[in-house]
C-alpha cells in the first residue's frame, strides 16, 4: 500500500512537472493557449520586483509546509535541467557542504543587485531570465507566420545567440554530468528557498535505526543533499523528487511530518539504466551555425551605427530608468511580440543593461493596436495598458534626414513613411526637385507622434534610414486628432 502511495506521488509529481514544462516551452514560443499567460507570474523574482505580495506568501506557504516545491515543479530552468539529467550519465561530483560559503556569497550577491539595478546580474542569477534567454532564442517566434530562415536573421544578433547557446551548453552539460546540483548548490533563489525548507513540515527524512548505508539513495539524489555515513538529509537543497524514496529497500527514507512514519518504499529498488545517452546537440550544431549565419546576414549586414539614437523602450514601461529598475531580460515580451520589433539589447543601455528588450524599428514596428508585450510582463516593467492609453503614449519623436529622402536625393516619389504612419504625424506636401518635378516630401508634427516606428520601417533608404524615431527617456502624452489612419500590416518593398 504504501509502495502505491509512493508510485502515485512520483506520478503526480512527473506529470505537474510536464505540464509546468510544456507551458512555459509554449509561451516562449508565443503560441497563445489558454491558462500559460498565468505561469511567469507565478516565479518567485518576477513576483518580488512586481510587487506581488499574494504570489510570494503563496510560495513562503508552499516551501514552509512541502519543502522546495517551487524549485521541483515550477521553476522552468529547474524543469528543463530534469530534461537533460533523465538523459545524463550517474557519475556524481558533488558539491559538499563546505561550500555553504559560495551559496550563501551569490545569494548576497543577487540580493546587492536587485537592491541596487545591476540588471545583468538578475537577469544571470535568476533561473527564470535564464529560461527565457535559452528557450526564447530556440523557439521564438513559432507563434507567428514568418519564415523560419527570415524570422531568425530578423530578430537575433549573433552575441545574443551567443550567449543564449553557451548558457544552454553549460545548463545541459552540468545537469548532463552532476544533476541539478546548480539547484541545490549555486542557484540563489534555491538557497532562499532552502533558507525555509529547513523549517518545513513534510520533508524527506532518514531514519538511521533502519538505514544499511547501502549508498543507492545518495548516489541518485541529484543535488547531494543525503549524507547516508551521518544519516542526515540536507533539507535546504532537496528539491522533493521523490526517487530516492523509490530505491531505499529498507524504508529508511520517508517523505513524512516529523515523528511520524508514514510513506516510505519498501520494493525492490529500480534496476540502474543502460549508460547509453545520446548526444543531446549533435542534431542541433548544424542548425547552430546556420541561425548564427542568418543572424549576421540580414540583422547585421549594412547596420548603421546608433550613435545618434536612444534606445527606445516599449509602451507601457514609461520611462527608461523604471523599465531597467525592473525588467530582469526573462525575453518573454521578446518571443511573444508579432511584429519582432523587440529585441534583446547588447549595449544600447549599457553592458550593465545587456540583454534587456528595446525596439528595433529596421527590422519591425510596433503594431499601434497590440497589447500582448503589456498583457505578459510578470514583473510590471511593461504596465498593463488599455487600447486607448496606448494610442496615447509617445515612446520616441519621429525625426527626418533631409539629404538622406530619395525624393531629395533622386528626385523619385515615395512617401511610403506617411502611408503607414497611424497617427498622421508624418504626412506629404508639395516639393519641387532639381529639374522642376512636381513632387512631395514629407512634412512632420512630432507631437502627434506615438513613436511605433512603422515610417522608419517603412523608409527603403539603406543603411541610414532618412527618417527615424528618437526614443525618449521618460514617455509622454501625444497629442491626438479625431481621426488616424490604420497602419498596414504588410509592408511591401518599394523597389529603391
Amino acid at each position: 500500500m504504501k509502495f502505491k502511495c509512493l508510485s502515485i506521488l512520483l506520478l503526480v509529481r512527473r506529470l505537474l512537472g510536464a505540464a509546468f514544462f510544456l507551458g512555459f516551452c509554449l509561451l516562449f514560443a508565443g503560441l497563445a493557449v489558454p491558462g500559460v499567460q498565468i505561469l511567469p507570474g507565478l516565479q518567485l523574482v518576477p513576483a518580488l520586483l512586481s510587487g506581488s505580495v499574494l504570489t510570494l506568501a503563496a510560495l513562503a506557504f508552499l516551501t514552509l509546509l512541502f519543502g522546495r516545491v517551487y524549485c521541483s515543479l515550477i521553476c522552468p530552468l529547474g524543469l528543463l535541467q530534469d530534461v537533460f539529467a533523465r538523459l545524463g550519465f550517474q557519475r556524481r561530483g558533488r558539491f559538499r557542504q563546505a561550500e555553504n560559503g559560495l551559496r550563501f556569497a551569490l545569494l548576497v550577491l543577487f540580493a546587492l543587485a536587485l537592491l541596487f539595478g545591476n540588471t545583468i546580474l538578475v537577469t544571470l542569477l535568476d533561473p527564470y531570465s535564464l529560461f527565457g534567454i535559452m528557450t526564447g532564442h530556440l523557439f521564438r517566434g513559432l507563434g507567428t507566420a514568418l519564415p523560419f530562415a527570415e524570422l531568425q536573421a530578423a530578430n537575433q544578433s549573433a552575441l545574443s545567440w551567443l550567449c543564449a547557446w553557451t548558457l544552454l551548453a553549460f545548463f545541459a552539460g552540468f545537469a548532463l554530468l552532476v544533476g541539478r546540483e546548480y539547484c541545490g548548490n549555486l542557484c540563489p533563489v534555491g538557497t532562499a528557498l532552502g533558507c525555509l525548507s529547513r523549517f518545513a513540515l513534510w520533508r524527506v527524512r532518514l531514519d538511521a535505526s533502519c538505514c544499511v548505508q547501502c549508498g543507492k539513495c545518495e548516489r541518485l539524489c541529484k543535488t547531494g543533499c543525503i549524507q547516508s555515513a551521518s544519516g542526515t538529509v540536507d533539507a535546504s537543497r532537496c528539491l522533493i523528487r521523490f526517487r530516492c524514496l523509490s530505491v531505499c529497500a529498507t524504508g529508511a527514507l520517508q517523505y513524512r511530518l516529523p515523528g511520524k512514519r508514514s510513506l516510505s518504499a519498501v520494493a525492490a529498488p529500480e534496476p540502474d539504466k543502460a549508460p547509453v545517452r545520446r548526444r543531446f546537440f549533435q542534431s542541433h550544431a548544424a542548425l547552430l551555425a546556420g541561425l548564427f549565419t542568418l543572424s549576421g546576414n540580414k540583422a547585421l549586414a549594412g547596420r548603421r551605427s546608433d550613435i545618434r539614437r536612444i534606445a527606445q523602450t516599449p509602451p507601457g514601461s514609461q520611462s527608461r530608468q523604471r523599465f531597467l529598475r525592473r525588467c530582469t531580460g526573462c525575453q518573454l515580451c521578446v518571443s511573444i511580440c508579432p511584429t519582432q520589433v523587440l529585441r534583446p539589447s547588447v549595449n544600447e543601455y549599457g553592458i550593465r543593461h545587456f540583454l534587456i528588450p528595446r525596439l528595433d524599428f529596421t527590422l519591425g514596428y510596433c503594431n499601434y493596436d497590440c497589447l500582448r508585450c503589456s498583457k505578459v510582463c510578470p514583473t510590471g516593467a511593461i504596465a498593463p495598458l488599455s487600447l486607448e492609453q496606448k494610442h496615447s503614449i509617445q515612446t520616441g519623436q519621429v525625426r527626418f534626414v533631409w539629404d538622406l529622402c530619395v525624393v531629395t536625393a533622386k528626385n523619385q516619389s515615395c512617401g511610403a513613411c506617411a502611408e503607414h504612419c497611424p497617427t498622421l504625424a508624418v504626412q506629404m506636401v508639395p516639393y519641387t526637385g532639381d529639374r522642376g518635378e512636381a513632387l512631395s516630401i514629407p512634412e512632420l508634427d512630432p507631437e502627434l507622434c506615438v513613436g511605433c516606428g512603422a515610417c522608419e520601417h517603412a523608409c527603403p533608404v539603406e543603411p541610414d534610414r532618412a527618417i527615424y524615431v528618437q526614443g525618449l527617456e521618460t514617455h509622454r502624452t501625444a497629442r491626438l486628432l479625431p481621426k488616424t489612419r490604420e497602419v498596414e500590416q504588410e509592408m511591401e518593398g518599394f523597389g529603391f
